[in-house]
């Protein structure tokens, strides 16, 4: 399993850590979290399905986000 972490702000990649150079082409699963507003209105999901078109995309609303070593509030 090859795994790599986005960070999606306003419809945007700002941070990424993806050491094992996975494709989004190829990628099977995607699990996203962030705030339940951001989530919501269904521009996240539309982001994700475009950045990952084969992906099953499993997205879960959390009081806060998590990035590598740093949480954002």
């Amino acid at each position: 399993m090859n795994v790599a972490t986005y960070l999606l702000k306003n419809e945007s990649i700002i941070k990424s850590k993806n050491e094992n150079l996975v494709e989004n082409s190829k990628c099977q699963l995607v699990i996203g979290f962030g705030e339940k507003t951001s989530l919501s209105n269904g521009t996240s999901y539309q982001k994700l399905r475009q950045l990952f078109p084969k992906a099953t995309i499993a997205l879960c609303s959390t009081s806060g986000e998590i990035f590598d070593t740093e949480v954002l509030d």
